[in-house]
C-alpha cells in the first residue's frame, strides 16, 4: 500500500509541476521506480487528488 501512495504522490507533483512551469518542453516523459512510463502531452489543466493530504499539499504550494 506504500509504493500506492508513493506512487500517487509522485504523480500529483508531476501534474503540479506541469502546471507551474508551462514553459516547460512536452511531451513529457517519466519513469516510476516501477518501470511504469508516464507520458504528459500536455501540461495537466487539472489535478484530482485521491488522498486528503495531497489537497492539503496542493494548496501549500499555492495550486489550489
Amino acid at each position: 500500500m506504500l509504493a500506492a501512495h508513493r506512487f500517487l504522490y509522485f504523480l500529483v507533483l508531476l501534474c503540479t509541476a506541469g502546471l507551474l512551469m508551462p514553459g516547460k518542453a512536452f511531451p513529457l516523459q517519466i519513469e516510476d521506480d516501477q518501470g511504469r512510463i508516464i507520458r504528459l502531452e500536455q501540461p495537466a489543466t487539472r489535478i484530482i487528488p485521491l488522498y486528503g493530504a495531497f489537497t492539503e499539499m496542493l494548496f501549500a504550494i499555492g495550486a489550489g
